[in-house]
């Protein structure tokens, strides 16, 4: 474990959970260097995942910081996981979560500081996350409104996750963890959007292959719209409808397709590819960068992705998730 303590205790405690990308965290921990609060008002803990590469890139993160700075790895690389152990060593009044992809702007700590002087009745406080999606395999974090929740740019009071119990739900492992952790802390009272707590996340590439990871995130909706019900349908409708939306419409131009091959002329197997390949045109493409090589990828693994949405949501439905309504 690498550390670096100083006395007395800090304002704000940042909490980096660390998914073995030196590059970019190097990035992220010269921004939090960088800060236009005094160094001694806040604290940075990164918590690896044991037998990932971090260990040179924290200790240099150690020998560059002024702040306090911690480094310590744990036997697993899930990220609410990760968050937890850095709420417990954490010490701060305010604990501001990241992620190691991202950019704080130069005031991003001193805004969450003064955001919460300015509402005294939240418990949480919601940054504004700008990025990239405009190429078409890439991904970057929005949120310019609010509502989203996303771990890379919140923040909350020190009573809330030290004394009230809320923590990360680590049975959801990734995705929709942050929207859980959200929903439980507004049970407590308000999370406000602030604009001016501001993180840049720079365009993160995909491969076409990387699609099909999607369908473990299935797992993770199923949770939240079990646990809050309530908070899920009003803000997302009817629990998976976009999957489901895209899984009805590609199987039934599935089969139509194939029943037409076989009763009417083989011309209805390219029919049917190019009706599947204009609707994801319509729904991903249109506005989105790329080759038209990298597009018939995506839709290939697109497809197989909705194809396979149904299994992955009743295995997900009826064997794996078992929570309960905690509203």
């Amino acid at each position: 474990m690498s550390t670096r303590r100083h006395e007395p205790n800090p304002i704000v405690s940042v909490i980096i959970p660390g998914h073995n990308r030196p590059a970019s965290l190097r990035e992220t921990l010269a921004a939090l260097r960088n800060q236009t609060i005094s160094p001694k008002k806040y604290e940075v803990i990164l918590i690896g995942f044991t037998g990932t590469s971090l260990k040179e890139t924290a200790d240099e993160g150690l020998r560059l910081a002024k702040h306090p700075f911690m480094y310590k790895e744990i036997s697993t690389r899930w990220p609410d996981a990760k968050r937890n152990e850095g709420i417990r060593l954490a010490r701060g009044e305010i604990i501001a979560f990241t992620d190691d992809d991202v950019i704080p702007a130069h005031d991003w700590v001193e805004s969450f500081v003064k955001s919460f002087k300015r509402n005294p009745a939240a418990v949480g406080i919601e940054g504004y996350t700008d990025g990239d999606n405009t190429p078409l395999l890439s991904h970057a974090t929005k949120n310019h409104a609010g509502g989203e929740y996303p771990a890379c740019n919140i923040g909350f009071r020190r009573d809330l996750v030290k004394e009230r119990g809320v923590r990360f739900d680590e049975a959801y492992h990734f995705f929709r963890e942050d929207t859980d952790i959200a929903y439980q802390a507004l049970r407590f009272g308000p999370i406000v959007f602030d604009s001016s707590v501001k993180i840049f996340h720079p365009t993160r590439a995909i491969t076409p292959r990387s699609i099909l990871n999607e369908l473990g995130m299935i797992r993770g909706e199923i949770r939240l719209a079990r646990k809050f019900p309530k908070s899920y349908s009003a803000k997302y409708g009817t629990i998976g409808r976009g999957g489901w939306i895209q899984s009805i419409f590609s199987w039934t131009v599935f089969v139509v397709a194939g029943m037409g091959a076989y009763l009417l002329s083989w011309m209805a197997i390219p029919a049917g590819i190019a009706i599947l390949f204009l609707f994801r045109w319509i729904v991903s493409f249109r506005r989105r960068s790329s080759t038209f090589m990298e597009k018939i990828r995506v839709w290939f693994f697109t497809l197989l992705r909705d194809l396979a949405y149904p299994f992955f949501f009743s295995y997900f439905w009826f064997f794996i998730e078992k929570s309960k309504s905690v509203e």
